[in-house]
C-alpha cells in the first residue's frame, strides 16, 4: 500500500483552460487514488479543477473548506483570502498528527497578482513538501514582454 498523501491545492481563481487543465492533469495523476486526499479551499479556478480531477482519479476523499471560504471572504473581504489558508493549515496539520506517515503535499499553481496563493506557500514552507507549478506564470510574464 502506498504513503498516504494529503496533497493542498492553492492557486488562482482566474486558473481555467485547456492549458492550465493539461498542467494540473500532469500533476495530479502521479498520486495513488486510493491513499490521496485532496484539501482545496473551495473556490473557483484552481481549487474547482483540482476537485474535479480527484473525483477522475477516484481520490480516497476531496476536503474543501466548506462555506468558510465564502463566509471569510463577505466578512473580511481580501483578508478572507489568508484566513482561509489558516485553516487549511490548521486542517493539514491535525490530519498529520491524526494520521501516522502522512505526506502533506502543497501544489501552488500561481498567476501574476495571486497574493492569496504566495501567502499559502508561505503558510506551509518548512514543514510539508511544497512544489510551485509556474508554468502559467511563465507563460503570463513572455506575453507581457
Amino acid at each position: 500500500m502506498s504513503r498516504k498523501t494529503l496533497v493542498v491545492v492553492t492557486g488562482s481563481r482566474d486558473w481555467r483552460g485547456q492549458k492550465c487543465s493539461e498542467i494540473m492533469k500532469r500533476e495530479l495523476e502521479v498520486f495513488d487514488g486510493a491513499s490521496t486526499i485532496l484539501l482545496h479551499g473551495n473556490q473557483s479556478g484552481a481549487d474547482q479543477m483540482a476537485n474535479g480531477f480527484a473525483h477522475h482519479f477516484d481520490w480516497r476523499a476531496s476536503i474543501p473548506v466548506p462555506y468558510l471560504g465564502v463566509v471569510l471572504d463577505l466578512e473580511l473581504g481580501k483578508r478572507g483570502g489568508p484566513a482561509r489558508n489558516q485553516v487549511m493549515e490548521y486542517i493539514a496539520r491535525a490530519m498529520v498528527k491524526n494520521e501516522d506517515g502522512m505526506l502533506v503535499r502543497l501544489l501552488a499553481f500561481p498567476m501574476i497578482g495571486s497574493r492569496g496563493t504566495w501567502d499559502c506557500v508561505k503558510r506551509f514552507k518548512g514543514w510539508a513538501d511544497v512544489k510551485i507549478i509556474q508554468d502559467m506564470l511563465q507563460q503570463e510574464r513572455s506575453h507581457d514582454v
